[in-house]
């Protein structure tokens, strides 16, 4: 939405139609003002929650994953829509635990086992080649 306006330097009346002189004092001298504003979604591009992971050192001083985590929205690429998701990898116990529900509580999916079984679903699909 584009908005353009003007206020008489003189006795700073807003005028209603920048072409014309102040109808309150007669004015030519004018200050314009050019507003625009666009409204942006944001949750089409990136993932709204909290999200993280811990790490331990091994003996050999290297940082481990030990636990990932998410909480919060998340676009469903299939339905082309938003979902609320919670997801807990616990690498260090072999747990894989994840809920996906619609925005108004309907639950499309739950899952909870072990994370070493846990296989052909998501970014699991696909075994590495090592």
């Amino acid at each position: 939405m584009n908005d353009l306006n003007a206020i008489c330097v003189d006795c700073n009346y807003i005028i209603p139609n920048i072409a014309n002189k102040c109808e309150n004092c007669g004015s030519n001298r004018k200050i314009m003002h050019l507003s625009f504003s666009e409204n942006m979604n944001l949750r089409e591009r990136v993932k709204e929650g909290i999200s993280g992971c811990l790490k331990d050192r091994t003996k050999t001083g290297k940082k481990k994953e030990t636990l990932k985590f998410f909480k919060g929205h998340d676009k469903r690429k299939s339905q082309n829509d938003w979902v609320n998701k919670e997801r807990i990898i616990d690498i260090a116990n072999d747990r894989y635990y994840e809920l996906v529900e619609t925005l108004d509580g309907g639950k499309l999916r739950e899952c909870d086992e072990k994370l070493s079984e846990h296989q052909g679903h998501g970014s699991a699909k696909f075994e590495k080649i090592t």
